[in-house]
């Protein structure tokens, strides 16, 4: 087992940990998390375990209120990061399970009161916007104003592992109902939030201090391609080719908020020698929430055939990439025959097939060797294969001994389109319809998939 305690610092420690107030009869109860610690257990009896937690430090308070005056009372009690930073809840891959814990606790354990199975925990961003809000079974808060001078709030809430966490303050909030009366002056001896990590069939490394309290930063643009590739604004170049007559593409990309304060003021413009080409045709949102993303597209046009370029300009609040410059470069490849680079294979074709490993500018004759020549193991046949199965229309002489013409047909079978063999008929098998036309009816032999008549 290794356990830690990091204290976040001297001037943390001297603010104001606990605060209480009353407005229109509700309790706030707030404390400023600012000392971390955490533990883990490495193979132990059950498996791995891990556990890390913020505290407000000594000294905590006292909890003063006298429940006699107020009535129904809404009861709230924050766990707040302090000023300029946030509280970062991290539970990493490689864990099975994982659960948040905030715990409040005055004076010393006595009767129940009051006891509700469904308190509302929520988190708040920054700009004291909710993040969302969880209730639920294993969510309670007890309080318990008895003679014993207590009151005790409890949490808890289940994790997905490998996503992130960040909150200014997450709060746990219940209604207090009328009828309690009792006046408290305790003493604040647990004011904390924490989690824990579990896994019994993996065997997962230290986690750390996988709760912290982090410095906020301001908000941060970054911009990902269709692949979500980082881009670099000034220097990144995005390229799409086109087919010669075929449909408009898309350049689909995905703007994203890496600090903690909101990107705002985003909006995408286009410039350039061949911006008329572009169009924006789904635009971001103006505001862009803090480590949150949001997709936008521009469209090019398929039109003469060429190279196309323009300037793609995202503006926004962010200091020093405002704005955010892409280079957008669109070529339209002949749809048919253009080989530029002389493999055997089209341009329009190698592009399309670009996932597989083809470029169309880079010369692959052992590439395209290789597709063709294992192709019909995979049901594809080139345009010459499939026209040499209809034979050209034959020139019939006369006998001049007879004064008759003869047309021969031979009937071949093929499971491939290489090698045809013959297909006897019998006379059965051949009629002439009402209109005068021969007819050959048959089932198909074997595994054959292609026949062909050759015409003498």
């Amino acid at each position: 087992m290794r356990t830690r305690t990091v204290r976040f610092g001297l001037v943390f420690g001297l603010l104001q940990t606990f605060a209480l107030s009353c407005s229109f009869g509700d309790i706030t109860t707030i404390g400023v998390v600012s000392e971390e610690s955490n533990t883990y257990y490495p193979d132990d009896f059950v498996g791995y375990s891990s556990s890390a937690q913020l505290d407000v430090p000594a000294p905590k308070g006292t909890f003063t209120q006298d429940f006699n005056t107020l009535g129904e009372v809404v009861w709230t009690v924050t766990w707040q990061a302090p000023a300029g930073h946030v509280i970062e809840i991290a539970p990493p891959a490689g864990w099975e399970n994982g659960s948040l814990y905030v715990q409040f606790q005055a004076g010393l354990s006595g009767g129940v009161s009051h006891y509700d199975t469904t308190p509302t925990l929520t988190l708040y961003g920054e700009s004291g916007d909710s993040l969302g809000s969880y209730t639920g079974s294993s969510h309670y808060m007890m309080v318990r104003p008895t003679s014993a001078n207590t009151v005790n709030a409890v949490c808890s809430w289940d994790l997905t592992m490998g996503n992130t966490y960040r909150a200014s303050a997450i709060s746990l909030t219940t209604t207090v109902p009328a009828g309690i009366n009792d006046n408290i002056n305790a003493a604040i001896g647990t004011f904390n939030l924490g989690g824990y990590l579990s896994a019994y069939s993996a065997t997962p490394a230290d986690p750390g201090q996988w709760i912290s309290i982090v410095a906020i930063t301001p908000s941060d643009i970054s911009v990902k391609d269709s692949a979500k590739t980082d881009l670099t604004s000034g220097s990144s170049t995005v390229e799409l080719l086109l087919n010669e007559g075929g449909p408009s593409l898309p350049f689909d990309f995905l703007i994203a908020n890496n600090g903690h304060l909101d990107l705002t003021g985003v909006s995408v413009s286009i410039s350039g020698p061949d911006a008329a080409d572009f169009t924006l045709t789904t635009a971001p949102a103006a505001t862009v929430q803090w480590f949150s993303e949001f997709p936008f597209t521009v469209t090019v046009t398929a039109g003469t055939l060429g190279e196309k370029n323009a300037t793609l300009s995202i503006t926004s609040n962010d200091a020093d990439e405002n704005p955010f410059s892409i280079a957008l470069i669109a070529t339209t490849l002949q749809a048919t025959t253009l080989d530029s680079d002389s493999d055997g294979m089209s341009d329009a074709a190698e592009y399309q097939l670009r996932e597989l490993g083809f470029d169309w500018q880079v010369t692959q004759l052992d590439l395209v060797s290789t597709l063709m020549d294992h192709a019909s193991k995979a049901g594809l046949y080139s345009t010459s294969e499939v026209q040499a199965i209809h034979a050209p229309a034959p020139v019939i002489a006369r006998d001049e001994a007879t004064g008759k013409f003869t047309l021969t047909m031979d009937w071949k079978k093929a499971t491939d389109l290489s090698t045809f063999l013959d297909f006897p008929v019998t006379s059965p098998e051949v009629s002439v319809n009402a209109q005068g036309d021969i007819e050959f009816e048959f089932s198909a032999p074997e595994d054959a998939a292609f026949f062909k008549v050759d015409v003498e």
